[in-house]
């Protein structure tokens, strides 16, 4: 969830009149907007905050804009859809020549057929720029190389962004305005806030664009009162002007947009990078003698099989790959089209193997051939045209995941090459659960360290909970390493996913002592997992009873296992068997939190609320007499602990950006008392600490508060601050305290509030309370309200 309530829209020139729609509708509710023209604002890139939510505008323009392009697909992969990014989709709108109408242009790219024009528009746009090239002056011929590459990456990396690009929830412009923004408001948290505009019931797309078409044709218009873009500032732009005989004079000095003029100027993008390809115009113009003559006829085929002409545009296709027999890229498209569209992939895996003789380094064709190859259940064949792909192309998307999974079912005699591939993918994308499931059976069964296979075993099951198998194959892991319970736990849960394995044989395996200690089953991660210090008795104990009443599952943590064991068999009787697990540790001891931790198998190791209950006081002596042991076991519990916790925990909650930590301070906290000295310090370190993890961790998502109780009954405060002593903790006995239930309820009701909503600080006291310092001592009587 977003914290800032500023918003950033990224927009290409063409759709500023939309940007600036969205900003105005929406500063009504005191959202705050910076505009990011991206085709004229050179460092746009170092423009985006990324703690606040990113509005893309993309269009037609803006996939044909070299300056928005150059930087695109690092924008798409640092954001995170649904959290911090709103990708909305508008029609490209582009002036005529005579500048007096705007034509809007549809922006598709969810089917093949709708990629494939970029890919050619930016090819084209590579290959034209190789003819500019050869009309500049020696000595200007680097400089304008660095332009050259940059546009190449585009049109290699074209089709990567624009496929990436439709896995993620776009929303298209009309349905966008027409829904009041409510996607918007859902992002910043507040849902309902779409209730509080004042927008016209429906707009129409054609109002639209008349209202955009008099500032786009005023910006494409030369005027005195427009400065003149100053080419001299842009590195490289001037080469252009340098070799005027060398591009059409028609190009139109102030466009930045490749495709909106039959040719194009780059004035809008800074130079980058810095590369030297020498053999590149050797390459440029054997393309260019092919390409000239079979280009007009593929696009006259992909037209027609855009406009539904499917057997006519094949048939197009057919003719040029037999009229130019060495042109690659025709035939590739005519792989495409034919798998695509009459399910032919015996005609489309032949004329991939020609593309492949035709162009040895056509780095796609192998990898479809790959693919082919393995639904074929050619495994050696794949694997030849798998391993070319990698050697071409070792960033190729999924190759080093694909050629893994391959080599590690089918070709078992090389356990080690399957190892390192499976490896160099899971570094890449770490969330693979296929991909950790085969790396641990190679290590279970092929390479023999179990240890290992049962950490990727686990990491199976967190990122995929309800796998068929990987719960079984800890179980037998567990077994044989004399862990009959986990063992027992672990069949279990794999039975409850896949019943088949549920047989008389693994039955009497699993089978358990009733004496035996309870199994830790793995557990379902849509419910939340709750983890309690201290929650062996007081406000500890009381949180565990309502929140396992309201069906969390919970971590129990303390010192005394015995408790710990009582209480967990309790709840479980009470209400949901394998919800809870008890964990006997010391806070103050950092190694056995460690180790407590490590023992976690799967979803519990997501902790989603962490309730850092675990505290105390000892002693209540004046500053110059305390004893040294009372300071140190405060200070190492109240303080320390709490942060050796937190520090256990909240790196999972910040990898997932979400998580809540409510930590329970105290009225002596807040207001000192005689006697209270060094007990208050820690909680003054509380009340700070929960300030700064705040700060630290809303970036994130994560909410941070705490409950800062005055006296509270039904505890052991007093019992141990007295060391025992009855008649000294006897200290309620003339009035009516919180009860331990009291402060549960107001935990419950700090978690149960929407994501959006964060409490800081509970401040609660029973009513004969009135601070540290002053207590009504009257009497319990009538005092409750009861």
């Amino acid at each position: 969830m977003i914290s800032s309530k500023n918003i950033q829209v990224l927009f290409h020139r063409a759709q500023k009149h939309q940007a600036q729609q969205i900003a105005s509708d929406l500063s009504a509710v005191s959202y705050q907007f910076t505009l990011i023209n991206a085709s004229e604002q050179e460092d746009w890139p170092d423009q985006i905050q990324s703690d606040q939510l990113l509005i893309w505008l993309i269009s037609d323009n803006a996939l044909k804009s070299v300056s928005v392009m150059k930087s695109a697909r690092q924008t798409l992969e640092s954001r995170h859809p649904k959290k911090d990014l709103l990708v909305v989709i508008s029609p490209g709108l582009y002036p005529d020549n005579d500048l007096e109408i705007i034509t809007e242009v549809p922006t598709l790219f969810d089917r093949m057929k709708d990629i494939i024009p970029y890919m050619n528009f930016w090819q084209t746009e590579f290959l034209d720029m190789g003819k500019w090239k050869r009309s500049l002056p020696e000595e200007d011929q680097d400089a304008f190389e660095v332009k050259l590459e940059i546009v190449h990456d585009i049109s290699s990396n074209i089709g990567k962004f624009l496929g990436a690009l439709k896995d993620v929830e776009y929303e298209k412009w009309m349905d966008f305005v027409n829904n009041e923004y409510k996607s918007v408001f859902k992002l910043m948290g507040n849902p309902d806030g779409y209730k509080e505009l004042e927008l016209p019931a429906k707009r129409e797309l054609a109002n639209l664009i008349n209202a955009s078409s008099e500032e786009l044709i005023r910006e494409n218009e030369p005027s005195e009162a427009v400065p003149p873009v100053n080419l001299e500032e842009i590195p490289g732009m001037d080469l252009l002007s340098k070799a005027s005989h060398g591009v059409p004079e028609t190009e139109p000095e102030e466009v930045d947009d490749i495709g909106s003029m039959p040719e194009t100027s780059y004035q809008d993008d800074p130079i980058e990078l810095e590369v030297n390809h020498p053999e590149e115009s050797i390459v440029l113009e054997s393309m260019e003698k092919e390409i000239e003559n079979w280009r007009p006829d593929l696009q006259i085929a992909t037209t027609q099989i855009l406009d539904g002409a499917i057997e006519e545009g094949l048939v197009s296709l057919k003719n040029i790959i037999t009229k130019y027999p060495e042109a690659a890229e025709p035939r590739f498209r005519y792989a495409l089209s034919v798998l695509e569209h009459q399910d032919d992939a015996t005609e489309a895996y032949a004329q991939l193997e020609q593309v492949c003789q035709i162009d040895p380094e056509h780095v796609s064709a192998f990898f479809l051939l790959g693919e082919l190859a393995e639904w074929k259940e050619d495994y050696d064949m794949a694997l030849e045209n798998y391993e070319k792909t990698l050697a071409l192309d070792k960033d190729y998307p999924d190759i080093q995941y694909r050629l893994g999974m391959l080599v590690a079912k089918h070709f078992p005699e090389e356990p080690g090459k399957a190892l390192k591939l499976l490896k160099k993918a899971l570094k890449l994308d770490p969330d693979r659960a296929d991909a950790h499931y085969q790396l641990a059976l190679l290590y279970q069964e092929r390479i023999f360290k179990a240890k290992k296979a049962k950490k990727h075993f686990q990491k199976t099951l967190e990122f995929l909970p309800e796998h068929p198998f990987a719960n079984y194959d800890l179980a037998l892991i567990a077994h044989q390493n004399g862990q009959l319970a986990d063992a027992r736990g672990y069949y279990l849960q794999a039975i409850r996913i896949n019943p088949e394995l549920k047989t008389s044989e693994n039955e009497e395996a699993f089978r358990i002592s009733k004496k035996a200690p309870a199994p830790i089953p793995e557990s379902p991660m849509d419910t939340p997992l709750v983890m309690i210090t201290g929650a062996s008795s007081g406000i500890g104990k009381a949180t565990a009873k309502l929140f396992a009443e309201k069906g969390y599952r919970l971590i129990l943590t303390g010192r005394r296992k015995q408790r710990l064991l009582k209480l967990q068999e309790k709840l479980e009787k009470e209400f949901t068997e394998g919800n809870y697990l008890s964990l006997d540790f010391d806070v103050r001891d950092p190694k056995a939190i460690e180790a407590a931790f490590k023992s976690l198998n799967g979803s519990w190791k997501k902790v989603d609320i962490l309730i850092n209950n675990a505290g105390l006081a000892m002693g209540f002596s004046p500053i110059h007499s305390g004893e040294m042991d009372h300071w140190n076991t405060m200070i190492d519990t109240n303080i320390k602990g709490l942060l050796y916790i937190t520090r256990a925990v909240t790196p999972g909650m910040v990898k997932r950006k979400q998580g809540q930590i409510i930590n329970i301070c105290s009225t002596a906290g807040k207001e000192v008392y005689p006697n209270g000295n060094v007990y208050s310090a820690t909680k003054f370190a509380v009340d700070a600490l929960t300030k700064s993890m705040r700060l630290d961790l809303y970036k994130y998502g994560i909410r941070v508060g705490q409950v800062s109780p005055g006296h509270v009954e039904e505890t052991e405060f007093a019992l141990v601050r007295f060391e025992g002593d009855k008649e000294r903790a006897a200290i309620y006995e003339d009035f009516l305290p919180l009860k331990s239930s009291d402060v549960a309820n107001a935990i419950l009701f700090m978690v149960t509030q929407p994501p959006y909503v964060n409490i800081q600080d509970i401040l609660m006291m029973g009513t004969q309370q009135a601070g540290s310092n002053f207590i009504d001592r009257s009497g319990r009587s009538d005092k409750s309200g009861k």
